[in-house]
């Protein structure tokens, strides 16, 4: 009768441990290299006459076991159907926004480039809020009614602390990352007609 009353507990302990450390170690974890699978990107238009809004929201689904550092850039182009670039004298407005939940942290203003808008933002974590996993960006165009357009979102996210030297970012980031990163950064790219 002792023997149960000692081995009952026992076996149940042993148990947990085992189902606990197999449930450890078949937990999906996402780093900063396969985050890339875990982002959601949403694009979307609203056209009013020659006013044209394009919104792109993006949300990491999972967080970095790797840490949150460096910046990441969102690029938005703008070409007609035919594929000729569209001036970026036809922008109205363009801003970033970073979210904490439904809590607005910072805006940004793009940087304006001959064929697009550049944005940078940061990836940190500052007394245990996280920025840049979770954001917003809204464009403004005056643009032909008549006309069809198609809009290139580019999000590139890097994972180590760098700097960029001031140069043409829209088009040196997919040339000048692989040398300035070494592998520590991926693109993805999204596309709109209107």
């Amino acid at each position: 009768m002792n023997k149960i009353v000692f081995l009952l507990p026992v076996s149940v302990m042993v148990l947990l441990f085992y189902f606990g450390y197999q449930y450890v170690n078949n937990m999906e974890t996402a780093t900063n290299e396969s985050l890339q699978n875990d982002i959601t990107i949403s694009l979307e238009t609203t056209r009013n006459g020659n006013d044209v809004r394009l919104t792109g929201k993006w949300d990491w689904t999972q967080m970095p076991v790797d840490g949150l550092v460096g910046d990441d850039y969102i690029m938005i182009s703008l070409k007609t159907e035919e594929g000729t670039p569209v001036s970026m004298e036809e922008l109205v407005e363009a801003e970033l926004f970073l979210f904490n939940g439904k809590e607005l942290l910072v805006t940004i203003t793009g940087e304006l480039e001959d064929d697009g808008v550049v944005f940078t933002f940061p990836n940190q974590i500052i007394d245990h809020v996280s920025y840049g996993n979770r954001g917003e960006i809204e464009v403004s165009y005056q643009l032909d009614e008549e006309q069809e357009y198609i809009a290139t979102f580019t999000y590139v996210h890097t994972w180590v602390d760098h700097e960029l030297v001031k140069f043409d970012l829209f088009h040196s980031l997919d040339a000048g990352l692989p040398d300035i990163l070494t592998n520590k950064y991926w693109s993805i790219n999204r596309f709109i007609q209107f």
